[in-house]
């Protein structure tokens, strides 16, 4: 007889504490083949998106932008109140219409600001502004300034009383200065060189030694320059479109959630927008954002969230089901198989966000009829005092149909993956397990918020490693024999005038708000024809890793919600963590056999012979 001693070898951690199962998400989210169905997804998702912003934007219905803060509609909107954000588009209106002003005095299309108003008034500034007759002034200032830059450094080069370091120090300073006007002739930015001057000084400090300047040439050279300048500052104003403005403002919202995860900062301490934002706080201010999607532009917000809506619920549910199948039958299916079954299933993943909101929709109609009645004169007021308590409780209805979408829509498409629920039997798993289970759901979000932020930083790390090393060490290789960007600019070379990463030093582990993003600026500096398409083609292979660092977020978002939602689901209904709706090729859909109910096939292998069955015989030895 043994003395009962044992040894204990491993822990089942998955058992004592189930929660960390959701640490598994990362591994899950990572596979290629659910990262290629998320990259579709936000493929999608961001092209639609720009066609729409093209549509509205060309019909004069873009985001407005205050011309001197560069804060946008849905910046003031997340931290102002109703009458102050009303206020903050009049203003930045007026504002807008002064710099219209000021670009048609600039330009010469109007004496003064008052004429400027009066022809404003009659036709749209696009049009008084020619804009081509412009670009053809500002295209002979650049020639211009590209002559003056080469007959100042001939003269420079034939002084050789001037130091070696002195010569080379100018030649420097030339080439800033020529590029500072170049670049304003363009339309580019300007900020990245510190010039002790503005227009004016980098203009004289293109004049040979010496030289006598033509005062009128000089006069009508920096009024091109200027009115450029001033044509700059309009167009950068320009309403912007509604798609890329709110994933700005939630991009940033986001960024400023992973530094709240990372500095420990978890509660609702300060929104995305204040210096020390936290985790919850930011995800209010994302959801202010959504707020001002859904009030400012509802039309767009309808279209938007049509093509949002079927693109999540199709490519989502084929990840849910991808990860669903590996989780609890440690298979991988292939992207047919997973396509497939978001195909056969496309009802029930369509319709099951489309269920509370109708219901959402029938209530507040039955409110609005309700309010008809009550607006009948004399009468109206008495059923409305009798009645009240009914709006009330449909009120509460709302509340609850509203609070139960947010918190369980993520669980309804790993319902249908799971269990291969139609759209019905997904809205009562999700609602019923958050409602059953609220805390229970509160921490595992929590958790993987925490654990996907930490996940996210690592990826990104990852992406911006990629994009900076592969900037220096091919814009190494096309410097090599010295800066070959052309004639076009003197000061930037070849890569970075096509694509500009930022410098070691900027490049921070955490997301940053408010600075330049971590895979750089594109079109930096007049580029040629093949400069220009060489330019766009880098810009696409750029974004497509930028894209897979977003679709990480995406596929981890879906894992992570058929986690918990077996988690869920063993809690409240019991059911193992390896049952799993699955239909094997070729056969009728097997769903797992009740605990403690014993097939057809048992029952008889283990029915006595005494009880009318017949007990199992080798047939070999069998009888005649």
């Amino acid at each position: 007889m043994g003395n009962g001693d044992a040894e204990l070898r491993r822990i089942a951690w998955g058992e004592v504490f189930p929660f960390v199962r959701l640490f598994h998400t990362f591994r899950l989210a990572i596979v290629p083949s659910r990262m290629l169905l998320a990259l579709i997804c936000v493929a999608g998702c961001y092209i639609g998106g720009r066609v729409l912003d093209s549509i509205w934007t060309a019909a004069g219905c873009g985001v407005a932008l205050d011309p001197a803060t560069r804060q946008s509609e849905i910046d003031a909107y997340a931290v102002a109140s109703a009458g102050d954000f009303d206020r903050w588009q009049q203003r930045t209106e007026r504002a807008r219409q002064k710099l219209e002003r000021v670009a048609l005095v600039r330009l010469g299309r109007a004496e003064d600001e008052g004429s400027a108003e009066r022809q404003l008034a009659t036709r749209p500034a696009k049009e008084l502004l020619d804009l081509d007759t412009q670009r053809r002034q500002a295209d002979q200032a650049a020639q211009f300034v590209q002559e003056r830059l080469k007959r100042t450094l001939a003269t420079l080069a034939d002084d050789r009383d001037l130091p070696a370091d002195e010569r080379a120090a100018r030649r420097t300073t030339l080439a800033q200065c020529a590029d500072y006007l170049l670049l304003t002739l363009a339309g580019h930015a300007v900020e990245r060189f510190d010039l002790p001057g503005d227009t004016v000084f980098a203009f004289n400090q293109l004049a040979p030694p010496g030289a006598v300047t033509d005062e009128r040439e000089r006069g009508d050279m920096l009024r091109i320059i200027e009115s450029q300048a001033a044509l700059n500052n309009l167009m950068q104003s320009n309403p912007r479109g509604p798609f890329i403005t709110l994933l700005g403002f939630e991009s940033r919202c986001f960024a400023a959630a992973i530094h709240g995860v990372c500095s420990f900062r978890w509660g609702f301490g300060g929104g995305a927008l204040d210096s020390e934002p936290s985790l919850l706080g930011s995800i209010l201010s994302a959801g202010r954002g959504i707020a001002w999607f859904v009030t400012q532009r509802p039309w767009y917000a309808v279209f938007y969230a049509l093509l949002h809506f079927v693109l999540f619920s199709f490519i989502g549910g084929a990840v849910c089901r991808h990860a669903a199948v590996q989780v609890t039958r440690d298979e991988t299916l292939s992207l047919g198989a997973v396509l497939g079954f978001a195909r056969q299933k496309c009802g029930g993943l369509l319709l099951a966000p489309v269920i509370p909101a109708a219901f959402f929709l029938f209530v507040a109609v039955a409110l609005w009829l309700g309010g008809l009645v009550t607006a009948i004169p004399a009468v109206g007021e008495l059923l409305a005092g009798v009645l009240y308590g009914l709006a009330l409780l449909g009120g509460f209805a709302l509340a609850m149909i509203l609070l139960a979408t947010v918190l369980g829509l993520h669980l309804m498409w790993p319902a249908v993956a799971v269990e291969g629920s139609d759209a019905f039997e997904a809205v009562t798993h999700a609602a019923g397990y958050v409602g059953q289970r609220t805390w229970h759901a509160g921490f595992y979000s929590l958790l993987l918020l925490l654990y996907g932020g930490v996940s996210f930083v690592m990826v990104r790390l990852i992406g911006m490693l990629l994009l900076k090393l592969t900037h220096v060490f091919s814009g190494a290789g096309m410097t090599w024999f010295g800066n070959i960007s052309g004639w076009r600019t003197h000061s930037i070379s070849k890569l970075d005038a096509m694509w500009s990463m930022p410098a070691w030093n900027d490049l921070t582990l955490l997301p940053a708000t408010g600075t330049t993003p971590f895979w750089g600026t594109f079109f930096n500096a007049p580029l040629s024809f093949t400069e220009t398409i060489g330019a766009f083609l880098i810009a696409c292979w750029v974004f497509l890793v930028v894209a897979a660092v977003g679709a990480f977020v995406v596929s981890f978002f879906f894992c992570g919600s058929t986690q918990m939602f077996l988690l869920l689901r063993r809690d409240v209904d019991a059911v193992d963590y390896d049952e799993i709706f699955y239909e094997e090729e070729g056969t009728e859909p097997h769903e797992p056999a009740a605990a403690g109910v014993p097939t057809d096939a048992a029952t008889d292998a283990e029915r006595p012979a005494d009880e009318g069955g017949a007990a199992p015989t080798d047939d070999s030895s069998a009888q005649p």
